[in-house]
């Protein structure tokens, strides 16, 4: 019996970055092994697949469609899955380019939609080929109301099931009214027949139509029909309760102080800091429903974005500065190769060697984007897994990562004017007594300070603050600020004193925060002995020093 493909991925042939198969197939939320045929052609002609076998990998859950990027957008930390098969599922011995994924219900956790790309691996484990694709995955109606997750699905559900009863007695309703029509136009073809029952018919017309109208408006009012007024204000009442009493959570210290806030319970999701854990009101009492997210705050169980605005802006994080001592000339491609080719207009391009990483790890990166030489680019031993930005210039680029699954290193790209900068994010801290003009009370005070032992730039030039902090290498020359030191981390909130100079572009201290961006400088612009005192702003990590 001939197989029938469900998708047909042809290698040879581009279709986009990013493949759409929602209108061929969709998974749904507990799907288990349901079969899934893969039609492979190079150049319209059946793909031999012996010793090739399928795999998928990608993320699943509130991603979005961006126009701009033309990707799927997901929450930072949005999980990993992947199945591939054991080359059972070739057909034909592939001969005829066909294999089927029987795919596992683990992969289908979460409704929403999912994002990555298919694609078909060589026995020792090497890609042959991949596509990236993306499809619904729907919630299983058999859960609805069990996991939170799928609240929002389960409203669609329902306003859809709404809609379609609200159609059926609309339908109902124009069969009534056409049959009284058809009813009156026969009546009026027999009046225009007889003229003297025209008085007596057209009346007895009229009756009929009054009375199927009020048969009608008692049938509505029976069954509880929901009219077209009465459904539009149902509909604005349901979305205005579930978004301003579900979507955006609160946060607590701990389980006490949100039975404090609220003793008799509220509406909403109420998150616990201490713990990571959320809790919903329910039976008259806060019942715990568990982790909130996978990864974030305390015991990498909540993470920042979704908290409130107000406890986020009392959180900053705490971060190192991965150091980079080796720069290559020419830019790392996003196809793996090394181009020294360059637009002299667009920079000397660099980029680093690899720089190990592990996944749930989090960083900002401060670079600079060049062309097809991503500004960031993430590997598993040799093969690009992903890289970002997704647009092609010349430009300077800030992006916070996290490291999914399958990666172990980075390569960043950069040019000599703007090197790259990397910071790993450790930890979350949160400061209770932010006071912004607390540096205007202390500055110029007497305090007992600590001398701190500064480390040498081995080269000559200057932190620049015209270009946001970043190191310029300068000839030696004695008009020019030529001794720097390494930048020193530095906390929220502590006072520091130095002795220096300034000399125009090279101030005597900047402050960056933990994305690599100025964030402040030393006022005076050019002077050969300055002494001054200082507060670190609440969102500074690293302190330089000319």
């Amino acid at each position: 019996m001939a197989v029938k493909a469900d998708i047909t991925i042809d290698i040879d042939k581009q279709v986009g970055e990013l493949q759409n198969l929602t209108q061929i197939y969709n998974a749904r939320v507990g799907d288990n092994k349901t079969p899934l045929t893969i039609a492979w052609r190079k150049n319209d002609l059946p793909l031999n697949l012996k010793g090739l076998h399928a795999y998928i990998v990608g993320k699943t859950g509130d991603g979005s469609y961006n126009s701009e990027t033309g990707k799927i957008d997901f929450p930072i930390n949005t999980p990993v899955s992947q199945f591939e098969d054991d080359g059972s599922g070739t057909l034909d011995g592939g001969q005829s380019g066909l294999t089927t994924l029987l795919i596992p219900k683990q992969m289908w956790q979460n409704s929403g939609l999912f994002a990555g790309y298919i694609g078909l691996k060589s026995e020792d484990g090497s890609v042959f080929t991949s596509k990236d694709i993306w499809f619904k995955v729907l919630g299983n109606v058999l859960d609805a109301g069990v996991e939170i997750n799928y609240f929002i699905g389960d409203f669609d559900k329902a306003l859809a099931e709404a809609e379609k009863k609200l159609q059926d007695k609309t339908d109902s309703f124009d069969q009534i009214t056409n049959a009284a029509l058809s009813d009156l136009r026969e009546k009026y073809r027999e009046i225009a027949q007889s003229s003297e029952d025209l008085a007596s018919e057209y009346t007895a017309t009229l009756n009929n139509i009054t009375d199927s109208l009020k048969s009608m408006q008692a049938y509505i009012e029976t069954h509880n029909i929901v009219t077209t007024d009465k459904f539009e204000n149902l509909d604005k009442y349901l979305t205005n309760k579930v978004a301003t009493s579900y979507v955006q959570p609160q946060a607590f210290n701990n389980l006490d102080d949100l039975k404090q806030k609220y003793p008799n319970g509220s509406n909403g999701i109420m998150v616990t800091t201490d713990n990571g854990h959320y809790y919903l009101w329910n039976n008259n009492s806060w019942k715990d429903c568990g982790t909130y997210q996978s990864t974030g705050i305390a015991d990498k169980s909540i993470h920042l974005e979704n908290l409130s605005d107000t406890l986020e802006n009392s959180l900053y994080p705490n971060v190192d500065e991965v150091e980079i001592t080796n720069l290559l000339d020419g830019y790392f491609s996003k196809y793996g190769t090394v181009i020294t080719q360059h637009n002299a207009s667009d920079g000397d391009p660099v980029h680093t060697e690899k720089i190990p990483v592990k996944p749930g790890e989090e960083y900002y990166v401060y670079t600079n984007n060049y062309w097809d030489g991503k500004a960031i680019n993430m590997m598993e031993n040799d093969t690009i897994i992903n890289y970002f930005p997704s647009e092609n210039d010349a430009q300077i680029k800030s992006i916070k990562i996290t490291i999914p699954n399958n990666v172990d290193s980075l390569i960043l790209n950069g040019t000599k004017q703007f090197v790259p900068r990397l910071f790993k994010i450790n930890s979350y801290n949160q400061d209770q007594d932010a006071i912004d003009n607390l540096a205007i009370i202390l500055k110029d005070k007497e305090f007992n300070f600590k001398e701190i032992n500064l480390t040498q730039i081995n080269k000559t030039g200057y932190w620049d603050y015209t270009r946001n902090g970043n190191y310029t290498d300068q000839a030696p020359d004695n008009k020019n600020a030529m001794k720097s030191y390494l930048p020193v981390k530095v906390k929220p909130f502590e006072i520091y004193r130095l002795t220096g100079c300034s000399a125009w572009n090279a101030r005597l201290y900047e402050i960056i925060d933990f994305q690599g961006h100025l964030i402040s400088c030393c006022d005076n612009e050019n002077s050969q002995s300055l002494t001054t005192t200082f507060m670190i702003p609440k969102n500074a990590a690293y302190l330089e020093r000319l």
